[in-house]
C-alpha cells in the first residue's frame, strides 16, 4: 500500500466538535501530500485519528485493487 503514494508522512487534524467537557465528541481527518484520505470520529483525539488511519488504509487498499 505505501507503495502507491511514496515514503511520505500523514498529516492528521483533529478537533473537538461536540459533546461536553466530560464525554467530548471528536472528528480527525488524515491527509497524503494535502489530499485527505480518511475521516474518522470517536470519544478522544487519539480514537478519532485511529479510525481516520483505519479508513484510509482501507481506501488505499480498495485502490490497489483497482490499479489506481
Amino acid at each position: 500500500v505505501q507503495g502507491n503514494i511514496g515514503p511520505v508522512t500523514p498529516r492528521y487534524q483533529a478537533e473537538k466538535i461536540g459533546g461536553p467537557d466530560h464525554a467530548p465528541h471528536f472528528c480527525a481527518q488524515v491527509f497524503v501530500n494535502q489530499v485527505e484520505y480518511g475521516k474518522g470520529e470517536g470519544r478522544s483525539k487519539k480514537e478519532a485519528e485511529k479510525q481516520a488511519a483505519e479508513n484510509a488504509l482501507t481506501r488505499l487498499q480498495e485502490q490497489e485493487k483497482l490499479g489506481i
